[in-house]
């Protein structure tokens, strides 16, 4: 086990914030490492606020603070969870164009609160990905491009392995999203990587099949990063 994080409570529900379910990153633009290295108090004990969202680029939407270490999620459980049967788990993905968005605020300055859909008896789970080119900039060895899949699949493995402690069911687990959140459910879907850790999917406003300037082949994406390069 990783430790403890306390949350809070209300009549109505629990919650714990700013979970990091990653590794620390050794530089930015490595691929995630599901988290092994046990938490410590300082930060990660109390689960209590949302965490940063991941660097974007604030123009395009208000998600509040951001910071490179992002790599957290957060849980929402009804009241009196632990006395209840293993409950099904549901796990949010946030839209915002892969360009922007978090699991706590999103761009337009909507918080993601869990608390009511919880209270239908259900564990609600929010997850963190990289945007922009922190997720998704292929690198110059013509490796990476899909760092955001990487911190997803990350996030629902950490589930399978620790979901049990707030009662959740591992062998229920439904993946939601809109927009860019829609369309990684579906890619999750067909991802061989991603295969076991859900079991059901609800795809909102994303097509499962997005034009192309969503999806580049490999000659498109080495085109991108050597176009930003020249501007930096």
């Amino acid at each position: 086990k990783l430790g403890k994080v306390h949350g809070g409570c209300s009549h109505a529900a629990c919650q714990w914030l700013n979970v990091p379910f990653a590794e620390p990153f050794s530089h930015r633009f490595e691929a995630s490492r599901v988290r092994k290295t046990p938490y410590i108090a300082e930060g990660v004990g109390s689960a209590t606020k949302y965490g940063p969202a991941c660097i974007q680029n604030f123009r395009v939407g208000n998600v509040g603070r951001q910071s490179e270490d992002c790599m957290n999620l957060n849980i929402f459980a009804p009241s009196g969870y632990a006395d209840m049967k293993p409950l099904p788990v549901m796990i949010w993905i946030y839209g915002g164009a892969f360009l922007t968005g978090s699991a706590g605020v999103d761009y337009s300055g909507l918080t993601f609160n869990g608390t009511r859909l919880a209270m239908h008896g259900v564990l609600v789970v929010t997850l963190q990905y990289r945007v922009g080119i922190f997720g998704f900039l292929q690198q110059p060895d013509g490796t990476g491009g899909a760092n955001g899949f990487g911190d997803m699949i990350n996030a629902l493995k950490w589930v399978q392995l620790h979901i049990t402690s707030f009662n959740g069911d591992a062998e229920q687990v439904t993946l939601f999203g809109e927009s860019a959140g829609s369309v990684s459910v579906c890619t999750l879907s067909h991802l061989p990587a991603a295969r076991g850790l859900f079991h059901r999917v609800i795809a909102e406003s994303g097509s499962c099949y997005p034009s192309g300037d969503i999806i580049l082949n490999k000659s498109e994406a080495t085109g991108v990063r050597a176009r930003y390069l020249r501007l930096l």
